[in-house]
């Protein structure tokens, strides 16, 4: 027979669910639900409020009428009387019952009779999980009306609680982050001209933007073999394959060699590719959860070369002509080896290039270049 939870039992699930929402703000109405479901009450929420703005919201509820969510928001959370004084929402206090509002004043409110009793919401407990200057976020939890009020012996399981709450809470914060930044770093990767891959360390594609998805689909040089990056030469696949482990252990922080340049021929007879394989911040790579790094691979078809190189960047960034000529290369895909051979100037004279380039365009390499050439070139077109 299964025994009935305890309190304890109960705590643990309600800290076990807090964390689970960080991860899916779904599970808010998880955790909500099976607090109200401790305390016998009749809905719940989390609420941000500002005090020097006097306005306040409901972030997540249940068991509350979803229409009046947004007249709290627009109307009501100015009005709340229990969040008249701010100098009672100190960081993990509980307030319950008609600590802050007596009842002979609550019930007389605007906010008690437009906007509580129609929700048959009525008695109070409230835990405050973050206050920072004038902002909170609290946990409320509502009984009905004619149900036992709030007491002195509901708050320890709340103040047990309100902690863990506050630091699933600052992970939703990083989660959410996270999932933007990288939202933002696939976007830019797509609007590039030229082939741009990430892959873990077994050489399994994590990001592909279009112009390298319609290369790979060619299979001209570059393809994928069981789902893992190759090239088609025996010999240039395993060269390979060493310098995106050398690229992904460097982003583990125990690898040596940052990657660096490879040409990779092609059957077709077509001028061969120039990969400028490089580590992936790790930051990154653990956002796409690959606890082994990545490897940024970069190249552009050469029989595909138009005249877009620099548009309008060299113009924008004060660029020589010499310095602009380099730099189309470089952003066409080119290592810096090739593009001083294409254009006929010594390595030196185009490392002494690029460090111009890098100085004028506040960039510190080649994959920083490239980004800020996409993002320059999308905002002017």
């Amino acid at each position: 027979m299964k025994r009935p939870l305890g309190r304890g039992d109960t705590l643990v699930e309600m800290i076990d669910l807090a964390y689970v929402a960080a991860d899916d703000e779904r599970r808010w109405s998880d955790f909500l639900g099976r607090l109200c479901d401790h305390y016998g009450a009749v809905g719940g929420c989390l609420l941000t409020h500002d005090f020097s703005s006097g306005k306040g919201t409901r972030s997540f509820d249940v068991g509350l009428d979803p229409r009046y969510k947004v007249l709290y928001d627009q109307y009501f959370g100015a009005r709340n009387p229990w969040l008249r004084d701010q100098r009672a929402y100190d960081p993990r206090r509980v307030h319950v019952g008609d600590e802050l509002v007596p009842e002979t004043e609550l019930v007389r409110t605007e906010f008690y009779n437009d906007y509580l009793r129609p929700q048959q919401c009525y008695q109070r407990i409230c835990g405050v999980v973050t206050r920072s200057g004038p902002y909170l976020e609290c946990v409320a939890i509502n009984r009905a009306r004619n149900t036992e009020p709030f007491g002195v012996d509901d708050k320890p399981f709340l103040s047990h609680l309100v902690p863990h709450v506050e630091r699933a809470l600052q992970l939703h914060r990083q989660v959410l982050r996270h999932r933007a930044e990288n939202e933002s770093f696939l976007d830019l990767l797509d609007r590039l001209s030229v082939a741009t891959l990430i892959v873990d360390g077994d050489g399994r594609p994590m990001v592909l933007n279009h112009v390298a998805e319609n290369l790979l689909q060619e299979q001209d040089g570059l393809l994928l073999r069981q789902g893992h990056l190759a090239a088609s030469s025996r010999a240039e696949n395993q060269h390979l394959m060493r310098m995106i482990t050398e690229a992904t252990t460097m982003t583990a922080g125990v690898g040596r060699t940052p990657g660096g340049h490879l040409a990779v021929s092609r059957p077709s007879g077509n001028h061969p590719l120039m990969l400028l394989i490089s580590p992936v911040n790790g930051a990154m790579t653990e956002t796409m959860r690959s606890a082994r790094g990545g490897a940024l691979i970069i190249t552009k078809d050469p029989e595909k070369e138009g005249t877009g190189g620099a548009c309008m960047f060299a113009n924008l960034y004060g660029l020589t002509p010499a310095e602009e000529r380099l730099a189309r290369l470089i952003l066409d895909g080119s290592g810096l080896a090739e593009a001083a051979l294409r254009i006929g100037i010594s390595r030196n004279t185009a490392r002494s290039q690029m460090k111009q380039i890098y100085a004028k365009t506040d960039t510190h390499s080649q994959a920083d270049l490239i980004r800020l050439h996409a993002r320059t070139c999308t905002d002017h077109h």
